[in-house]
């Protein structure tokens, strides 16, 4: 088509579908950002050695990993939005577990992983839902 592509984001009913997913890809990549700059210091602060809040850290991109793969799986057999809502809902839900679960490190472990799996996972599948949805 003729004109600026930018311009064809926006055109035959795709504008409000752009701007969310827009805000999607701007708050996933945020958070994720956030919780990679932070979690060494949430960890060290919690008692743990630099050493161990670099392992216990690293376990926020396995969890991305996995999440990529199972949530990937998941849009391919059900209602991709429905897959990524639930997806970003546990995600909150492991972030919120991230703050109470300092005291026990296997909790604290499992609550990064558990971050890393709903947020890179589904930002995994954004990527994916933006591709189908232009």
């Amino acid at each position: 088509p003729k004109g600026s592509p930018m311009l064809q984001l926006f055109k035959d009913g795709l504008a409000s579908g752009t701007l969310l997913v827009w805000l999607t890809f701007f708050m996933s990549l945020l958070v994720f950002y956030l919780l990679s700059s932070w979690l060494p210091l949430l960890i060290t602060t919690a008692g743990f050695s630099m050493a161990n809040a670099s392992l216990m850290a690293a376990t926020l991109a396995a969890g991305g990993t996995v999440g990529a793969i199972v949530i990937g799986r998941l849009m391919d057999r059900f209602n991709p939005h429905h897959v990524l809502a639930v997806a970003y809902l546990l995600a909150g839900a492991f972030v919120v577990l991230l703050g109470s679960a300092t005291a026990l490190p296997w909790l604290l472990v499992f609550a990064i992983f558990g971050a890393g799996f709903g947020v890179a996972g589904a930002q995994v599948g954004v990527n994916a839902l933006a591709a189908a949805y232009y």
